[in-house]
């Protein structure tokens, strides 16, 4: 079973730090504590006071792989996931793949759950592989616990995955999982830049999965990488930024995934195709 890790999306989602509009019948929750959340999203690079978020792509025949996704984002004013749509196709060697996610947020947890597909155009769809992730809290809201249960659907067999995430100076300082899907237990590691962005987030043992960041000047997200080692095969997706609003997130850019067998002699295979984001604001600004 192909493992879908609840970071694995991150390059084209987006939700923003902690609101400066919240409403005083919002619930006592720390900037830090909600800024923590946005970062177990995998999604910690938005800035201000956003409502909602819409983000599609453009069409791009020309490419060896054909990209295609959308993300549709609801905040509450307290900050707090309404609602959190995604979906992210590709199609090369006749092959289509899909990945969708839902989330959603309450006191107790943040609840996400991804759906994975794979298989050939011409063929019978293939059951989807679906991984069920809680994220718990305690009564000061703050994210203590990890639970995956990865499944195909219609079959009753459960490998699970639970995690403790250890925190230093308030940050997210790792995540430590024993997995049933792997039968070991591994980290999740974060770094942090100089001014208390994420910059990598990755684990220095099988399963090799890696994210990097970069920011202008003014805190907007420039670029952004997400790398995993699957069988042998590197995959890359890597954001680049091209166009900023006025709070400095992107607007524009570019989507390059890019397939290696890191064999002598082989050549890599890309796609191409240029994103859209829109944003809707709490008081129209």
């Amino acid at each position: 079973m192909k493992k879908i890790h609840f970071c694995g999306l991150l390059l084209l989602l987006s939700v923003p730090v902690a609101p400066a509009y919240a409403s005083d019948d919002c619930k006592l929750v720390s900037v830090q504590t909600q800024l923590n959340h946005y970062r177990l999203m995998g999604i910690p690079y938005l800035r201000g006071p956003v409502k909602s978020v819409s983000m599609t792509t453009e069409k791009n025949p020309q490419s060896d792989i054909r990209l295609s996704s959308f993300n549709r984002i609801h905040l509450s004013p307290c900050g707090d996931i309404i609602s959190y749509d995604f979906m992210r196709k590709s199609q090369e060697y006749g092959m289509l793949t899909t990945t969708t996610v839902t989330a959603a947020e309450d006191d107790a947890a943040i609840n996400l759950e991804y759906t994975y597909s794979t298989g050939y155009i011409t063929q019978k769809k293939p059951r989807p592989m679906i991984s069920r992730i809680t994220l718990t809290k305690d009564a000061q809201q703050v994210v203590t616990g990890y639970r995956t249960e990865n499944f195909i659907k219609g079959n009753s067999t459960v490998l699970s995955e639970t995690g403790e995430l250890n925190y230093r100076s308030g940050d997210i300082d790792n995540i430590v999982i024993n997995s049933q899907l792997f039968a070991q237990t591994y980290s999740m590691k974060y770094n942090y830049n100089n001014n208390g962005d994420i910059s990598r987030i990755y684990t220095d043992t099988s399963p090799m999965i890696e994210y990097t960041f970069t920011y202008n000047d003014k805190g907007g997200l420039v670029t952004g990488s997400d790398k995993t080692d699957i069988a042998g095969i590197t995959v890359t997706n890597h954001v680049e930024c091209t166009r900023w609003d006025t709070w400095q997130n992107c607007t524009s850019g570019i989507w390059t995934k890019t397939n290696s067998n890191n064999q002598p002699g082989m050549t890599d295979v890309q796609g191409r195709t240029v994103f859209h984001t829109t944003y809707d604001y709490y008081g129209g600004k």
